[in-house]
């Protein structure tokens, strides 16, 4: 390659980067799965999952962010949902490109179905 095409190359990552846009979401819930008045949990503690992707006509890497990070999240902690749920979604495009980055915190819990006392 030639220092003029290496030089437009450059310039062309440049552009690209100074041109970017980027989008941050954040969605709360109570809990990743339903828990009931019937039902008790035990606290295990916070936790956080990560999940990351690129896509440019296609999805490359990790098709379903949210899912991928909740699930990271709550087997990472051993438990098996999450209560007091936040996630943080941010999305950034370069023409083509997106990167998406996906974070979701929340308490872990064991749950214990119907184990209420009534």
């Amino acid at each position: 390659m030639s220092k003029k095409s290496i030089k437009s190359v450059a310039l062309i990552l440049i552009i690209s980067f100074v041109t970017s846009c980027m989008t941050t979401m954040t969605g709360i819930a109570p809990s990743s799965t339903p828990i009931t008045a019937e039902d008790t949990y035990t606290v295990i503690g916070p936790t956080v999952g990560r999940a990351w992707g690129l896509m440019t006509f296609i999805p490359i890497f990790e098709n379903d962010p949210s899912l991928k990070a909740r699930d990271r999240a709550i087997q990472k902690a051993g438990a098996d949902a999450l209560i007091e749920v936040t996630e943080d979604y941010t999305m950034i495009y370069l023409y083509y490109i997106q990167i998406y980055i996906t974070r979701v915190r929340g308490t872990a819990v064991k749950v214990q179905r119907g184990g209420a006392v009534k």
